[in-house]
């Protein structure tokens, strides 16, 4: 188990109606330790040599045994490899120890020949392996506290000090462990997850990644039946996800059992990509395809359909309410989720009155500039979004992915004068139905970052720009790629701290205005503010269901009166909140903390301060949490060091 999972980072909110919707959620490289996507080179698998073009199929390897929880070593393992190391080599090595318990995250981000991944597996999901795991933890924690902190160097101590918080937190949600809902739709769930695994991530480059492949579509209906033991086990615990998105997700993952296999998450992409691979002979081409069918039709399809009728069953049991804090420590598991998050010690209370007042101020300023383009006074948001977008003007969706890419282009070229380096990484936009995603590079260089862009139909023009400022640049393909190229020690490299991230990508999205992009572009500087409302609304609402106990419909309501959405985005934003707890905090309480960040470094250097600078002081150390950059950004500005911030 790592303490987050792989998950694009998001923020589009979805305009399609409720009972279809899947949306888009956070994340795309996290470990505890690592989690990331990507791929590459085999994923550590078979090694079989590529055969001539006339080569019979070799035999499908033999799946790696799934681990015995009973005889599950891994923490006395871990713990006798950790004796006598010095700090880089503590991290180093149980960097990877608990990275492997992950495989499916070490193979999407490219790191299986880095850990030395051995076999093509999928991750143990049953609580008895993430327990074990969670004892990894402990492992590490005990002799983190035997470290010399003094001895370190100053780089060593940030290390320490993100590693701690990391360590701290994977511990502190050990009483917490049933309280996730792993079968839901959205891609927080274990059957999305795995199928974007399958269908966007797993590498497919050479003749060993598609045995590999295959090896592990094999896997696929073990992995569901472990679902739906967890499921039992948590019901057991007092925890059922509500009715309200229970039946979305029996929805979407019937759509899946029933696809076309044309279709089929776990088939059509490797049945597209093998042509493209070299050394496979069309004979083997056909061969590898009837087999992955053949999983798919007689193992995957069977495995879902058990699922789905588990659910239905337990559909009758589920809850009407949507909170967390209905089930028992439902308050304490939320606190801990807002930590998570957030990465700052922040209460439920402060959170829901930081919401309000930033609703207030920001519809303050939007009814200002609805003014100047000469709109009624006092009409309801809705009203006034729907001008916006009529006199913004739409993109059709055959168009949509050249506009976002022009957007960036710009964007790269603006933001000359604010960064003194840029990523080398490229970022490229994939048209997608559901849309509104970021997915970061694999660090072996196999994938580029990709901005995932909505083109099931038109859109509002008004709302790209800040969205490729959010999801691509300068948001988190800047940032998140940037970290990835430097040399900093591996985990801080690729962690995922949501505050940091998700507040980098808000961010991003206020620079612009601040950078005068938005100087010629009422409409666009208007959908800003859209997203800035959005991300101050959920600040209300994620409090309000879990920690307020406000019901769906009133959830909903403040929603569509505060944000002007939809009645069916309102429902759809809703139920995101709802599953993903605490998720949702993240951005707004990470941008208003960057921001007053910089305008603290600027009061303090005055004339000395430049844009560039901050931002290499706030990238340059890769992502950590909140409270550990305020106290860094604190420690630079009264240090002998703060002659940097002007660099």
């Amino acid at each position: 188990m790592s303490t987050c999972h792989m998950k694009p980072v998001c923020s589009m909110p979805s305009f399609s109606t409720f009972p279809h919707i899947r949306g888009c959620l956070i994340v795309l490289v996290c470990l505890a330790a690592l989690a990331g996507c990507g791929g590459g080179g085999g994923g550590g698998g078979s090694g079989a040599a590529a055969p001539s073009g006339n080569a019979a199929p070799a035999p499908a390897p033999t799946p790696a045994p799934a681990p015995d929880p009973g005889t599950d070593r891994a923490a006395q393992d871990l713990e006798s490899s950790l004796s006598g190391l010095d700090f880089q080599s503590l991290l180093e090595v149980s960097v990877a120890a608990i990275s492997l318990r992950d495989p499916e995250e070490v193979v999407a981000a490219g790191l299986a020949d880095t850990f030395g991944l051995q076999g093509a597996t999928l991750t143990d999901i049953s609580f008895a392996y993430q327990n074990v795991t969670l004892d990894m933890w402990q492992v590490v924690r005990n002799y983190l506290d035997r470290v010399d902190i003094q001895a370190l160097t100053a780089d060593e101590q940030l290390s320490y000090e993100i590693y701690s918080w990391q360590v701290d937190q994977a511990l502190a949600m050990r009483p917490f462990l049933h309280y996730d809902y792993q079968a839901t739709y959205f891609l927080t769930g274990v059957p999305p997850e795995t199928e974007r695994f399958f269908s966007d991530l797993h590498p497919l480059e050479s003749r060993a990644d598609a045995l590999d492949y295959l090896t592990r579509l094999a896997l696929v209906d073990e992995k569901i039946r472990q679902l739906i033991a967890n499921l039992k086990v948590m019901e057991g615990q007092g925890v059922i996800e509500p009715a309200a998105t229970m039946g979305i997700a029996i929805d979407v993952h019937r759509g899946v059992m029933n696809s076309a296999i044309s279709s089929n998450p776990y088939y059509s992409r490797f049945s597209n990509r093998l042509a493209a691979i070299p050394g496979i002979s069309a004979s083997e081409i056909t061969e590898l395809r009837s087999r992955a069918r053949t999983i798919v039709e007689n193992q995957i399809s069977p495995a879902y359909s058990a699922l789905v009728d588990f659910m239905v069953e337990q559909l009758g049991r589920a809850p009407a309410a949507i909170g967390v804090g209905q089930f028992p420590a439902g308050e304490a598991y939320y606190r801990e989720r807002l930590r998570y998050h957030t990465t700052t010690s922040m209460s439920p209370e402060q959170i829901h009155e930081l919401g309000l007042r930033e609703v207030a101020r920001v519809q303050t300023e939007l009814r200002e500039k609805f003014g100047l383009l000469g709109y009624p006074r006092g009409e309801t948001l809705a009203r006034s979004f729907g001008r916006v977008a009529t006199d913004g003007g739409s993109t059709r969706s055959s168009n949509a992915v050249d506009v976002f890419v022009a957007l960036i282009d710009d964007a790269e070229i603006r933001m000359q004068a604010l960064f003194n380096r840029l990523p080398e990484a490229e970022v490229v936009v994939r048209g997608d139905n559901y849309g509104g995603f970021y997915i970061g590079p694999s660090l072996d260089g196999s994938r580029p970052g990709t901005f995932y862009a909505s083109t099931s139909a038109s859109q509002p023009t008004y709302l790209m720009p800040t969205l490729a400022y959010h999801e691509a640049m300068p948001g988190h393909h800047m940032q998140i790629a940037l970290a990835q190229e430097s040399e900093l020690p591996l985990f801080r490299r690729i962690a995922i701290f949501n505050g940091y991230v998700e507040g980098w990508g808000l961010y991003a999205e206020r620079l612009a205005y601040d950078s005068g992009w938005y100087a010629s572009d009422p409409y666009g500087d208007l959908g800003r503010l859209y997203f800035e409302n959005l991300r101050a609304v959920r600040l209300v609402v994620d409090t309000g269901i879990h920690y307020y106990g406000w019901s769906f419909d009133r959830a909903v309501t403040y929603f569509q009166d505060n944000v002007g959405s939809s009645r069916g985005a309102a429902e759809s934003n809703i139920a995101r909140y709802s599953i993903y707890t605490g998720q949702a905090t993240a951005y707004m309480v990470g941008m208003l903390k960057l921001l007053e960040l910089r305008d603290r470094v600027q009061a303090a250097l005055g004339d000395g301060f430049t844009m560039a600078g901050f931002h290499t002081l706030v990238l340059e150390e890769g992502p950590m949490p909140l409270d550990i950059l305020e106290r860094r950004v604190d420690s630079e500005i009264t240090g002998a060091a703060a002659w940097s911030l002007r660099q």
